[in-house]
């Protein structure tokens, strides 16, 4: 989303699997900006200050780039395996989720084997091997900070430097970890870890801890695709699915050393979510959901 619109990839009778747009605040009409297709993932969708970007599967798959009004649309082919990295050489990655940092785009494979960084200026892609791990299943967490891609795959998280190409591991002996968010040098992450008991939880690795030194915070009510960061309220929110009447927009607090509570339950939840200063917002069946945030 950006300061007045809200994106979203929808499947339609009609038209197909279609990238939309509308106010957020309810007026206007919804404008449809291209055709999708996500690679199996929530976390399929960039907007910055300009353009638009998501994933299409077209002769291997391309990148779409497009005005925020739906013109001027351009693609580029995405990247290739190179020998050594995510298998052979030439093979199409497996992409999924999407991240934005700043003068590039950064995709990463499904299980986080390579990540790949393609530059907005249209200048050649670099893609890099992350985890030396086979694909670990359910959710490849991706997060984009301080010249970093943080990745997740099944039991562990790397850290890629995306000007080096150097990668390592940094939380490791966990279950599904799945979407992330750093924070101040913290990275909160969801897991499902069995000894915890409840299912998938919110975890996270304090700044300079070792790779098993990861905290169990609570639980997170439920499968969730992506983390909000609010730093006026300190707070992390997310929205559990994907299910038409029993899911969750849970917070958690930073501060206080409680664990997440459920600030709504029973919605209908059947995409992912996105969040600004002012609300927490989901792709519900058939409409857009918000939340506004307490003061």
């Amino acid at each position: 989303m950006d300061d007045v619109d809200i994106f979203w990839g929808e499947v339609t009778n009609e038209e197909g699997n279609v990238v939309r747009a509308a106010p957020k605040n309810g007026d206007g009409p919804v404008r449809t900006l291209g055709k999708w297709y996500d690679f199996a993932s929530t976390s399929s969708l960039v907007v910055d200050q300009t353009h638009v970007y998501w994933l299409r599967n077209d002769s291997g798959g391309v990148l779409v780039r497009v005005n925020k009004d739906g013109s001027a649309s351009v693609t580029t082919d995405l990247p290739v395996s190179p020998a050594g990295a995510g298998g052979t050489a030439g093979a199409r990655l497996d992409f999924g989720p999407l991240r934005d940092a700043g003068d590039a785009i950064i995709l990463a494979t499904q299980g986080c084997t390579s990540v790949a960084r393609i530059p907005k200026n249209g200048s050649a892609a670099s893609v890099f091997e992350v985890s030396p791990y086979p694909n670990g299943g359910v959710t490849t967490g991706l997060d984009v900070a301080g010249g970093f891609a943080y990745c997740s795959n099944g039991e562990h998280i790397h850290a890629l430097d995306l000007q080096t190409g150097a990668s390592r591991e940094i939380v490791r002996n966990q279950r599904y970890a799945g979407p992330m968010l750093w924070v101040g040098g913290d990275l909160y992450f969801v897991n499902d870890r069995g000894s915890s008991n409840t299912g998938e939880n919110l975890a996270v690795l304090r700044a300079g801890a070792g790779a098993d030194a990861a905290i169990d915070l609570g639980g997170a009510a439920g499968f969730v695709d992506r983390l909000h960061f609010d730093d006026k309220r300190r707070t992390i929110t997310w929205v559990t699915g994907f299910h038409w009447l029993v899911s969750e927009v849970v917070v958690y607090r930073l501060d206080g050393g409680a664990p997440p509570e459920i600030l709504l339950d029973k919605q209908d939840v059947m995409g992912g979510s996105a969040a600004d200063a002012d609300a927490v917002y989901w792709l519900s069946d058939h409409q857009v959901t918000r939340l506004k945030k307490s003061p």
